[in-house]
Formats: structure tokens, sequence, C-alpha cells
């Protein structure tokens, strides 16, 4: 189910870059060159092909009637609002909403499950280190309204988290509101739920991956529960049909991943300016924490208020809890702090420092000086793996109704310490 949760408002984060669209199914627009990229990198192999393809077809599915002629001009107007950051009307629309989750969103969906199925922590976290949360509310409605669950759509109830096989793991997914944190987790998981419960399947034996049942919370700045309900929808309603068109020659009726097993919340929330208490309800009990390509638009609207965010989380986190930044790399994520001059008169005394440096600087010092405010204060945070640059690429022969693009990012991944 996907419940819409408390509103209030922040500044949310996108990146683009210029879309080329085209009014029939295309394959996958994948780096020049062919297969290979040219810093050697090759196509994704993380998820199966025909379960890659199935996501890219949730969201042509899910927005069919959007794939339109003025579906064009729609991107062009979002990329003007947000050259602008004029983030609010940028996301102020549904159907911009939609243009941007058809868009932007499918290619970022895979990024992000290659992305956790490449990292050895956040893979063994999903794997076997999934933390449990308590028991999930009942659906009870199906219309939007703030703080009124969504109806769940195979009607049946979470699992129990202390069951024998089935463990739950909250995560907690900033600027996660545009779908595409909602089917990469989807898709990733529905592979490793999968290949726990198949006996001819690679792993040997096959409890090396146990079961998962996810919790997941989207937060952002404007109202994606429409489009997060209907992907959410999407997803299941794929792999449900793709689990009965395969049961004739499977041992297992059951989809690898459905309602039972994984629940969305959106929280549309103002995360640099939110209460303390909504912060700590917000962070309870969760494993894992990710800001894809979120964190430089929060740097950039205030360094303050992102830092003390980044503070606040770590006396809210658990130990164990890991925390998951992606982000445009190089001179993309640069943030500048200090004031320009005034006047000629005034020197500036604005400097320009790179996002993983500030944010290196937050987890790794900060937080231990401000733990015992002490210099030689104990660590809060270790940093577990970092990528400056990589890319995602697409395999080409997946298909979709407008072309998709590679994604070139920067990785970092931290652990909540004792």
């Amino acid at each position: 189910m996907v419940r819409q949760c408390a509103k209030s408002r922040h500044k949310g984060s996108v990146q683009t870059k210029s879309p080329n669209t085209n009014s029939s199914q295309t394959g996958i627009e994948g780096s020049k060159g062919g297969p290979r990229g040219c810093d050697g990198s090759r196509p994704s192999e993380a998820l199966p092909f025909d379960l890659q393809q199935l996501l890219l077809n949730v969201f042509k599915d899910t927005f069919a009637s959007s794939f339109s002629a003025g579906l064009p001009s729609l991107i062009q107007e979002i990329k003007q609002h947000l050259y602008n950051r004029d983030f609010f009307n940028a996301f102020g629309r549904q159907a911009l909403l939609e243009a941007y989750a058809i868009r932007w969103s499918p290619s970022r969906a895979l990024a992000y499950a290659d992305i956790i199925h490449s990292s050895s922590g956040l893979l063994a976290f999903l794997s076997h280190g999934g933390r449990k949360i308590g028991r999930l509310a009942s659906p009870v409605s199906a219309t939007y309204h703030p703080n009124i669950p969504l109806k769940n759509h195979s009607g049946r109830q979470m699992l129990e988290p202390d069951s024998e096989h089935i463990r739950t793991t909250k995560i907690v997914c900033l600027g996660g509101g545009s779908g595409a944190e909602i089917l990469g987790f989807a898709g990733l998981l529905s592979y490793l739920n999968g290949l726990a419960t198949c006996e001819d399947g690679p792993l040997d034996p096959p409890s090396e991956v146990s079961p998962v049942q996810v919790s997941l919370a989207a937060v952002d700045i404007a109202d994606w529960s429409t489009v997060a309900h209907k992907l959410y929808g999407g997803i299941i309603g794929s792999l449900r049909r793709s689990s009965i068109s395969s049961s004739e020659s499977t041992a297992s009726k059951d989809p690898p991943l459905d309602a039972g097993t994984f629940n969305v919340d959106f929280y549309q929330y103002d995360i640099l300016n939110t209460e303390a208490s909504q912060l700590a309800n917000l962070f309870h009990g969760c494993g894992l924490v990710t800001l894809m390509f979120t964190l430089n638009e929060l740097y950039s609207t205030s360094v303050a208020a992102t830092t003390n965010l980044l503070l606040s989380m770590t006396f809210l986190l658990e130990p164990g809890t890991l925390l998951l930044v992606v982000d445009s790399p190089g001179s993309y994520s640069t943030v500048s702090v200090g004031k320009t001059a005034e006047s000629q008169e005034k020197k500036s005394t604005q400097k320009k420092y790179p996002m993983q440096w500030l944010l290196d600087h937050t987890l790794l010092e900060a937080a231990q000086t401000r733990s015992s405010k002490q210099s030689d204060g104990e660590r809060q945070w270790e940093k577990l793996e970092e990528s400056i640059s990589k890319w995602f690429r697409l395999p080409q022969r997946l298909m979709y109704p407008i072309d998709l693009e590679d994604m070139r990012y920067q990785l970092h991944l931290y652990r909540r310490l004792l």
C-alpha cells in the first residue's frame, strides 16, 4: 500500500538532462560507441533483463495516457522551472509530476537497483541485516487525504515482523517522491526474494538470502502521493501477473514481492524545517536512509540547515543504520559557502566546496566533536564505500517510448557507529 502522511514543505532535489522525446517506442539510447562506455564500463547486469524491462513497462503502462503530443512541452516547462530554481512551479501540477516521473524516474529506478546490488554493504543489509520494526497499520481508505492510508491493492495484511523467516526492514528515502526509489527497491527486492525461495536458483543453499519485508518511507516537497500510489499499484500488479503467467513452469505461484511484503508511505515534509518530534518518528526503527540526487540541492538551499539535519540524523538513527548518498559528480555538486560581495568596495567571503567534503566533514568530524563537545570525542560514523565518479549504463535492448540516458554519479555509504 501507499499511504500519504503529514504534509509540510522543503526544497526538493532534481538533476536534469535534455530530453529527446519520441511518440513511438524506441530502444534505449545508451552511451555513444556501443555497449561499452568510453570509461570501459558495461551495461548493468545486476537485475535480469526481463525484470529491468518489466520496471520500464510499469512506468509506460502506468502513465500511458500521458505519452501524448503535449509531453515534450511539459518536460521543457519542468526544465525551465528547475533552471530558475522554481521548485514550487516545477512540481506544482499533477501533469508536471507525471511528466517528470515519465522522463527521469525510469532510468534512475534501474540505476538505484544496480547501485544497491553492486554494493556489498547494502546488499548484505537487504539480504541479511534488515531491522525489524513494529506491525504496520492496516489500510483503511482508497482516497487521498492527509494521514489516511490508501487501500492495499491485494487486501492482504502485512506479515508480523517476528515471523520465523520474514524480517521487516524500514527504509527512509529523502527526496524520494518521484517513484525511482520505490520501483528501484521493488525490483531489487523481488529479485532477492525470488532467489531466497527458488530451490533451483544460483544460491546453494537458497537460505543464503532470506525473504525480506520492507516498509519504505518516501519524503519529498511536492505532493507525489498520486504518482507513488499509481507506480506502487503498477509494480505489485505487474509482478503478480508475471508470477501467474510463469506459474506453470515453476513450483511457486506466489510473486516474489506483493502488498504483504512491500509497503510504501509518502510524507510531504519540509525536511530542512521539520519538527524534531516528526524527524524522530520518521527515523524510528530505520535501517537505511537514502539521499538520491537530493543532498546537493539541500546544501544549495541552506548549508546550515542541511548540516543541522545531518547532525540531527546522527543522534536519531540507531547504531548500525546505513546512510547512502548518491548525487551528481564533479563540479555539478559544488556548494558555495559564505556571503557574496554586496558592493565593489566589499570583498566576497564566499568559498566553494565539493559536496562530498562538506558531507565527510559533517559526519566524520563535526558529529564526533558535537557528541562530546571535545575534539577527541567518539566517532559517530564510519565510511564504508565511496566512488567519486561512476557510470550506470542501460542495456541497449531495453524498450521505452522515449529516449532514456545513462547516469553518472558519485556514491558515499556510511554506517552509524555505537
